[in-house]
């Protein structure tokens, strides 16, 4: 098939990954929260959207401690779990780029890379809100940690978004075959549109309920 043509089937299937890939990465980053709250000895649960927990009464600075291990958690799994995938995307470069189409396996490990998104659309969003309202997102994870280590609110949501932005951009041009350089982008985004609204609009709240 010419490299030209939209390839149709590759799409369907990309956009199902996606669909299944903002689901696992939201439950994933949770998860880091919950678990770390757990070890910090708080009491709480997940829900599809946030994780719900209780600061038992500690000293003052333990207690600010316990705060920011456990809002860093989420960021450092998703941004880990991306850095994970680029270092076995690395290791594997030169079977990936000598190959016309993907595997499965392949695949799996761009899905991976691509939880840096999450960095890339903070950065995004809150772009946006300071154009149009000249406010930020204060119950970001990123927004929280640099408040409590008393550096600019904004300086963790650009760093780790510009690197993002990098990381993404080295992952599309390095490792996306040429035929499907087109039908990625547009995968991507219809895929995780479908997968948010999926996720948040209905299937998470079945699923973790807020309580």
């Amino acid at each position: 098939m010419p490299e030209h043509q939209f390839h149709w089937r590759t799409y369907w299937w990309l956009v199902w990954g996606f669909m299944i890939a903002v689901p696992v990465g939201t439950v994933l980053h949770e998860s880091a929260h919950y678990l770390t709250a757990k070890v910090m000895g708080y009491e709480g649960y997940l829900s599809y959207r946030s994780t719900i927990y209780t600061f038992i009464p500690d000293a003052g600075n333990a207690l600010m401690n316990k705060r920011i291990l456990v809002t860093m958690a989420g960021p450092l799994q998703t941004m880990l779990t991306g850095l994970l995938g680029l270092a076995f995307l690395w290791y594997h470069r030169r079977s990936i780029q000598k190959s016309r189409q993907l595997n499965i396996r392949q695949w799996i490990l761009i899905f991976l890379s691509f939880f840096w998104l999450r960095q890339v659309m903070n950065l995004f969003i809150w772009l946006i809100s300071m154009i149009l309202g000249g406010d930020h997102i204060k119950n970001s994870d990123e927004i929280k940690t640099s408040i409590y280590f008393g550096l600019p609110f904004w300086l963790i949501t650009v760093v780790t978004g510009i690197i993002g932005c990098g990381l993404l951009a080295f992952v599309y041009l390095k490792f996306i075959p040429r035929l499907h350089k087109w039908v990625f982008p547009a995968a991507l985004i219809s895929g995780c549109a479908a997968g948010y609204f999926l996720w948040f609009g209905w299937l998470g709240k079945i699923l973790l309920p807020v309580k």
